[in-house]
């Protein structure tokens, strides 16, 4: 099934990836956080391939927070600014 987005809507997808002996494997089952001025407004948790996206995101909606949530290593938040393009954020590997 492909699922597109919305008109006027856009999405924010990324990657994360586990340092494991020097080989990067996907992260399983992490969860990724996205918060809007400090809420919490969505969560999404990476698949089999370690990849998430949130779908149906405002064209030119600002600032938003992501946290990436790996069990065994400590969370990572940063801030993105969404925009009128579908935002990929690649992969990020945790050590």
């Amino acid at each position: 099934m492909n699922i597109k987005n919305k008109p006027d809507m856009v999405f924010i997808a990324g990657g994360l990836a586990i340092n494991d002996g020097g080989k990067l494997k996907p992260a399983l089952d992490a969860e990724v956080r996205l918060f809007k001025d400090k809420k919490l407004i969505s969560m999404a948790a990476t698949d089999y391939s370690g990849k998430f996206k949130f779908r149906n995101m405002q064209k030119n909606s600002g600032k938003y927070e992501l946290e990436y949530v790996v069990e065994g290593y400590e969370p990572h938040k940063f801030e993105v600014i969404l925009d009128n393009e579908n935002l990929n954020l690649g992969t990020v590997g945790f050590k």
